[in-house]
């Protein structure tokens, strides 16, 4: 709806005021609901056009992570922090990007509390598609604040909304190699191949401990992750089985780590970065 309509409601509110003489106090407070509904929606469509626009990566990630240490942070939250932090995931981020901290407590009890009760109904009728939420500079903020305990329930529900976002598209065609493990799951270890497909890291399974599980070979494709993904997926329930280092004691190839996902999560990061190997 244009502005123009709105402006005309209000000038024919002036006009009926000079006919109040009683109740003065009601009126006043109806109007500041009204100044307070303005102030936040001008503030809230400001964040909705940067974001279909791509402007705000200057300013996402920073004003992310300095909200989520107000919030989040050693000192207990308090106040209006307080009832921030009880938000939802989708609407927490919203309002962490749209205002700073400072902007919270400068804002008047009216705005505030419209905030509070209101900010879920607006992302709900004119935010972007849910997939706003996990821009890299967004991903990037809450990574870099992991090590902040209380935020370990805030990461699980933005890491639940990811994946079932991604349940919405079908996964990628993923090629499998046609290797047939050894018989009974063995390993013979003077002709196995390596572990991990060879275009990813070289192995030499003599010199693996692990390699004399009984476990089947691995074959598939490989995929470059960054440190800020392995951090996201080990505050998801998709690790899945045990987390194995592997010492190779060898100068050439270093030690490593790996960690079992579900199908989900790997299905997440192949849409996500272009395959190494097929």
């Amino acid at each position: 709806m244009a502005a123009t309509a709105v402006i005309k409601g209000l000038d024919k509110l002036g006009s009926l005021v000079w006919n109040v003489d009683s109740d003065y106090d009601t009126l006043h407070e109806k109007v500041s609901v009204i100044s307070a509904q303005i102030a936040v929606h001008k503030v809230l469509e400001t964040t909705v056009r940067h974001l279909r626009s791509d402007a705000l990566t200057q300013t996402v990630q920073s004003r992310l992570s300095k909200f989520l240490e107000t919030v989040h942070g050693p000192e207990e939250a308090k106040g209006r922090f307080e009832n921030l932090r009880n938000l939802d995931c989708q609407t927490f981020i919203f309002v962490a990007i749209s205002f700073t901290p400072l902007d919270i407590t400068k804002m008047n009890r009216t705005e505030f509390k419209y905030l509070i009760d209101n900010a879920a109904k607006f992302i709900r009728l004119k935010a972007p598609s849910q997939k706003w939420m996990f821009r890299d500079e967004i991903q990037l903020a809450i990574a870099a604040k992991a090590s902040l305990k209380s935020t370990i329930n805030f990461r699980k529900a933005y890491h639940h909304l990811e994946f079932q976002d991604d349940e919405d598209e079908p996964p990628p065609k993923r090629s499998r190699s046609e290797k047939t493990p050894p018989p009974n799951g063995q390993l013979d270890l003077e002709t196995a191949e390596p572990l991990i497909d060879e275009q990813a890291v070289t192995l030499e399974t003599r010199l693996t401990p692990f390699a004399t599980e009984a476990r089947p070979q691995i074959c598939g494709d490989t995929i470059e992750l960054t440190k800020q993904d392995v951090q996201m997926i080990m505050g998801t329930n998709h690790v899945i089985g045990k987390i194995h280092l592997i010492d190779t004691y060898a100068g050439t190839v270093a030690p490593f780590v790996t960690i079992s996902v579900s199908d989900e999560a790997a299905n997440h990061f192949a849409k996500k970065y272009r395959m190494l190997s097929g």
